[in-house]
C-alpha cells in the first residue's frame, strides 16, 4: 500500500496537536489570586515605563518594585507562569480578570480626563490606542 505524503503529514499534524503538555504543579506556585494581581501590576508597570512620573523621571524599572511587593523572584514567576499556561482554563480566567480591571482603569482615566477637559480646554484628548 502506497501512502500519500500529504496524507501522512496531515496524520502526523493531527497526532501532534492532540498531545497536552503536562507540567506538574510546582511547590512554590503563586496562587491564582496573587498571580492575577501580579499580572495586573506588571501590565500597569509596563505601560508606565515610558511615561514621566511627577518628578519628570522616565524609564523607571518598576518590575523590581513588583517583585518586592509580592515577595517573588523571576524564577518563581517563570515557573508559575509556565504552569498556568499549561492550565488553559485557569489562565484564561486570570487574564480575563486582569483585562477587565485594566479596562475599568481605562474608563476611569477617560472619565477623569473628560472632567478635567471640561474645566480646562487646553487638556488634550485622551488617546486610546487599544481600540
Amino acid at each position: 500500500m502506497k501512502i500519500n505524503p500529504l496524507t501522512f503529514l496531515l496524520f502526523v499534524l493531527i497526532l501532534a496537536c492532540q498531545g497536552k503538555t503536562h507540567i506538574p504543579k510546582p511547590e512554590n506556585l503563586i496562587p491564582p489570586e496573587k498571580m492575577e494581581n501580579l499580572l495586573y501590576d506588571m501590565y500597569v508597570a509596563n505601560g508606565a515605563v515610558s511615561a514621566e512620573n511627577k518628578n519628570g523621571d522616565k524609564n523607571i524599572k518598576y518590575m523590581s518594585f513588583i517583585s518586592l511587593k509580592y515577595q517573588i523572584d523571576s524564577v518563581q514567576f517563570a515557573i508559575s507562569n509556565e504552569y498556568y499556561t499549561s492550565q488553559v482554563d485557569e489562565y484564561r480566567r486570570i487574564l480575563e480578570n486582569v483585562k477587565k480591571r485594566l479596562e475599568e482603569d481605562r474608563e476611569l482615566v477617560r472619565f477623569e480626563m473628560d472632567s478635567i477637559r471640561g474645566e480646562d480646554e487646553s487638556v488634550p484628548e485622551f488617546e486610546d490606542d487599544y481600540e
